[in-house]
């Protein structure tokens, strides 16, 4: 999955953490906790998350895996 704006690798590292947010997304309300929630999910099933990016403005790529 390909995110418009793109991210910086100090975010990266906290994104799944939670009530952690991008401080420059101004327009975007909410409490920094769905990434950490949807993470738990992930977890809790046996699963893998990952969150990549080639740097601010290059987009970004979530990837989820799952156990059969």
């Amino acid at each position: 999955m390909l995110v418009a704006g793109g991210m910086f690798q100090d975010l990266i590292k906290n994104l799944f953490e939670r009530f952690v947010r991008d401080e420059k997304a101004k327009k975007i309300a909410g409490t920094g906790l769905g990434l950490y929630i949807f993470k738990q999910f992930v977890l809790g099933h046996g699963g893998k998350i990952l969150a990549e990016s080639d740097g601010e403005g290059r987009g970004s790529r979530f990837s989820v895996r799952l156990p059969r």
